[in-house]
C-alpha cells in the first residue's frame, strides 16, 4: 500500500514538474565526461601508494606462508604419528589441526581486509584531489554534470556527441598538474 501511494506520489510530482515547466523555454543541460582512472594511474602519488600496498601485500603473504608451512609441518608429523596414537589423542590433535586451519584462514582474510582498508584509506586524499578539480573545471566550462567515462574496463558511455558532450579529462589532469597519455584519453572519447 505505501508503495503504491509513493509511487502515485511520484507520478504526480513528475507530472506537475513537466506541465510547470511546459512554459519555460527548455535550457540545455551541460554534460562533461572524464576518465577518472586514466588520471589516478597518472598521479605519481598512485604510484607510491601502489608499491606500498605491494610491500604490504607481500609481507603479509610472507607471514601467511610461514603460518601454513608451519601448519602443514604438524599435519605430515600428527599423518606419521596417527597410528601409534589413541583414539581419544588422535580425536583431540584432529580437532587441534581443524583450529587451527581456521585460525589461519581467519587470519589470511583479516589481512585482506586490513589491505583494502588501507588501500581505501591511502586512495582518500587521491579521490578528493581528483574531485575537486573535477569540480574546478565543471564550474568553469558552466557544465552541469560530469559524468565517468567507465568503470574498470566497462564502458559507462556508450556513445558521445562531441558537439554537446565535453570530455574534460585532459583539462582535469592539467588542473592536477599531471599529463595524460594521449592514446588513453583518445580512447575514452570514443
Amino acid at each position: 500500500m505505501y508503495k503504491r501511494f509513493f509511487s502515485l506520489a511520484l507520478v504526480a510530482l513528475f507530472g506537475l514538474s513537466v506541465w510547470g515547466n511546459a512554459g519555460v523555454q527548455a535550457q540545455a543541460t551541460k554534460i562533461g565526461f572524464t576518465d577518472h582512472e586514466v588520471i589516478i594511474a597518472s598521479m605519481p602519488e598512485y604510484g607510491a601508494i601502489q608499491q606500498q600496498l605491494q610491500q604490504e601485500y607481500l609481507a603479509a603473504q610472507q607471514a601467511l606462508q610461514s603460518l601454513a608451512e608451519e601448519f602443514q609441518s604438524d599435519v605430515e608429523e600428527y599423518q606419521v604419528q596417527q597410528r601409534l596414537l589413541t583414539e581419544e589423542r588422535r580425536a583431540a590433535k584432529e580437532k587441534e589441526l581443524g583450529e587451527r586451519q581456521q585460525e589461519l584462514q581467519a587470519a589470511a582474510a583479516k589481512k585482506d581486509e586490513d589491505l583494502s582498508g588501507m588501500e581505501a584509506e591511502l586512495m582518500q586524499p587521491i579521490f578528493e584531489q581528483v574531485q575537486e578539480a573535477i569540480d574546478k573545471v565543471a564550474l568553469s566550462h558552466g557544465l552541469d554534470v560530469v559524468i565517468r567515462h567507465r568503470v574498470g574496463v566497462q564502458p559507462v558511455i556508450l556513445y558521445v556527441n562531441p558537439e554537446t558532450v565535453k570530455d574534460i579529462t585532459i583539462e582535469v589532469a592539467k588542473q592536477l598538474g599531471i599529463e595524460v597519455p594521449d592514446e588513453e584519453t583518445a580512447t575514452a572519447s570514443q
